[in-house]
């Protein structure tokens, strides 16, 4: 046999091995290579819905904190509100007083002030 002859067979030889074998590993590559692509799907799609049930919940937590916080401070509100049983004729609403002794503060002249700007009567 010649040493052309010998190098031709090893070739077709080393030729239907790396056929055999490519054409194996494909039937196992090409399966798992579409579940990894189907579980890509699947992340990329739980993901923009776990993205919106996460924004949708935090909007509703926010909406439902501001609303809370609404509550409480009414609550805060009526506590602190006491009804008086006498009535003064020169007490000032609370809504104007913060105007009042802001006026005052910054004119430095307390002297128009002569009674006090709000009288507190607590019942008993």
């Amino acid at each position: 046999m010649t040493l052309f002859a010998m190098g031709t067979s090893y070739f077709f030889i080393y030729m239907s091995f790396f056929i055999t074998f490519g054409f194996i590993s494909s039937f196992l590559i090409i399966p798992l290579l579409s579940t990894s692509f189907i579980f890509a799907i699947g992340v990329v799609i739980f993901g923009f819905i776990s993205n919106i049930t996460f924004k949708s919940g935090q909007f509703i937590y926010y909406k439902a904190d501001k609303k809370l916080k609404n509550y409480l401070e009414l609550m805060a509100y009526n506590l602190q509100k006491k009804p008086s049983t006498v009535v003064t004729p020169n007490e000032i609403p609370i809504d104007n007083t913060h105007n009042i002794l802001i006026n005052n503060s910054n004119s430095g002249d307390n002297s128009s002030i002569d009674e006090p700007i709000i009288s507190i009567i607590e019942e008993e």
